[in-house]
């Protein structure tokens, strides 16, 4: 494994970033020639090479953190200059570092379209049982957006899930905040789970006819 750099030709990102750079290469007898070789098995048989050490933050810790680096001026914003991550970084400093509106659950971030173990879980956080065979995930032709972009949402069939036992006689309408940008897709937050009120028009179905209120079966 060798160092290469520090300065090469290379986007001006990765110079605000600080980075470095390392090529890991071995000669092959068989092929008569460098080739490039994976880091990972370096690491496992280190010999000389350095060590490298990884860190496991917890999700909770994400806004402290985040906090902390940008006292020392380390954001989206100084390391990747962009009119997004200038968005992100201003939302960060006036409505989550100061007011302190922020989720600290397993979902405060998240991609679309989930998939169904992640919709299962956010509808689990507000009540919601599902099938325990797992459930469908939405797709993302379901998924609409409000005219500026910045709000999505979809509804849940109201036979796909049960609250106390009881099915709802309404679609249970999902809500999410767009967040940011993460490595050119959006980041969204969970804003809002609730169901229909009953003048609400929606793409899913209400509880169907032959469905009971109550200890209704899931279906096979």
């Amino acid at each position: 494994m060798r160092v290469i750099g520090k300065y090469v030709r290379t986007h001006a990102r990765h110079f605000r970033q600080q980075s470095d750079y390392t090529i890991c290469a071995a000669f092959d007898k068989n092929f008569s020639g460098w080739h490039f070789h994976g880091h990972g098995p370096v690491f496992w048989n280190r010999g000389r090479q350095d060590y490298l050490w990884k860190f496991d933050l917890p999700s909770t810790e994400r806004i402290p953190i985040l906090k902390s680096l940008d006292e020392y001026n380390l954001s989206a914003l100084s390391i990747f200059d962009s009119q997004e991550t200038l968005l992100e970084t201003v939302r960060l400093r006036e409505q989550i570092f100061e007011k302190g509106l922020s989720r600290t659950t397993p979902h405060s971030e998240l991609l679309l379209p989930l998939t169904g173990n992640s919709l299962a879980e956010i509808l689990r956080l507000y009540g919601y049982e599902t099938h325990p065979k797992g459930m469908v995930a939405p797709l993302g032709s379901e998924i609409e957006q409000s005219s500026d972009g910045w709000t999505a949402y979809f509804d849940v069939n109201a036979d796909a899930v049960r609250r106390n036992g009881e099915v709802p006689d309404r679609p249970i309408h999902v809500t999410l905040g767009k967040a940011g940008v993460q490595g050119g897709s959006p980041v969204w937050t969970l804003q809002s789970v609730d169901e229909l009120a009953p003048d609400v028009e929606s793409k899913a179905l209400d509880r169907m006819p032959e469905t009971p209120r109550n200890d209704a079966p899931w279906p096979d």
